[in-house]
């Protein structure tokens, strides 16, 4: 079979650059160059379905959504109907970036980002709340409190690297603070 008549014979389409490819034209034309990556839209019409979870909640259920690779980020989150942070690999996904711009395919699952308040309890007895993210690290919420400290969450030490999300960080946990 040759290229021309599988380009047109099976509804696929080449996808470079966030731009869907025409078959008629050549690929010089759309300043593809040597070890170019083109991506492949087996079923073009009718899209593909990602799944998006929110965080930080590990039996949260994924909403399903109808999109096309060459949707933006932004497109994705109008559909979601909240102007949140989506992660997809552990990165921040862009507003202008397309679905293809970061490989997510057929199936992939997002993650929101969703801001929630935890509140920090200093040794004194006086609580602090916080607005944080479950992607921020336990160095970012340091960030938030003045003065060297050592947080723990049900007597645990929290490692500075890892992010609220990794520590089991929900909604309304309480983090101790060791000054």
């Amino acid at each position: 079979m040759s290229r021309q008549r599988y380009w047109t014979n099976s509804g696929s389409s080449f996808i470079f650059d966030g731009s869907r490819l025409d078959g008629q034209r050549q690929l010089a034309s759309y300043k593809v160059q040597n070890h170019s990556t083109l991506h492949l839209d087996l079923c073009p019409c009718d899209g593909m379905q990602i799944s998006v979870k929110t965080l930080p909640l590990p039996g949260s259920e994924a909403i399903r959504f109808k999109v096309q690779i060459t949707d933006t980020i932004g497109d994705l989150k109008a559909k979601i109907q909240d102007q949140q942070r989506l992660l997809f690999n552990g990165q921040q996904l862009v507003d202008e970036q397309t679905l293809a711009d970061y490989d997510v395919h057929r199936l992939s699952t997002l993650h929101l980002d969703c801001p929630m308040q935890v509140f920090v309890k200093r040794s004194t007895g006086q609580t602090i709340t916080l607005e944080v993210e479950p992607s921020n690290t336990i160095d970012d919420v340091k960030g938030k409190i003045s003065g060297h400290q050592s947080l723990t969450f049900y007597g645990n030490e929290l490692d500075d690297g890892k992010t609220l999300a990794e520590c089991n960080v929900h909604m309304g946990s309480t983090l101790h603070l060791d000054a």
